[in-house]
């Protein structure tokens, strides 16, 4: 159980390094290009099945869990995004959605209905 968690610190500090040297932000916005955060709660998931997602770490989880073909917790970030999708967080999981470019276009689709449906109203 010990080498499991030093594994993830070193995939952490070599992507925050990469990211570094390569003078590249992270490819998530809302601040979620901490690592470390990300890494522990896809650790969490994995040991415990166990992730309380939020609008907060929900597109670092969703990151992570594509970046390490974590398929059930891709699933589960989906449902939960298109759970939450709101006319107040619209823009800013659109920014998202066109990061991770055409892997979830019935999510980007369902965006732009939400955007188009506030155009709507008077």
């Amino acid at each position: 159980m010990q080498i499991g968690p030093a594994v993830f610190s070193y995939l952490a500090d070599k992507e925050t390094k990469k990211s570094i040297e390569n003078n590249t932000p992270s490819p998530i916005v809302s601040g979620a290009g901490n690592y470390k955060l990300w890494l522990s709660l896809l650790v969490r998931y994995l040991y415990c099945e166990h992730l309380e997602l939020t609008e907060d770490n929900i597109f670092a989880v969703l990151y992570a869990a594509k970046k390490y073909l974590v398929t059930s917790l891709t699933r589960r970030c989906v449902t939960y995004l298109e759970s939450i999708l709101s006319p107040e967080n619209v823009c800013m999981f659109l920014e998202n959605v066109f990061l991770f470019e055409d892997e979830y276009p019935a999510l980007r689709q369902r965006c732009f209905q939400v955007m188009h449906v506030c155009n709507q109203l008077p």
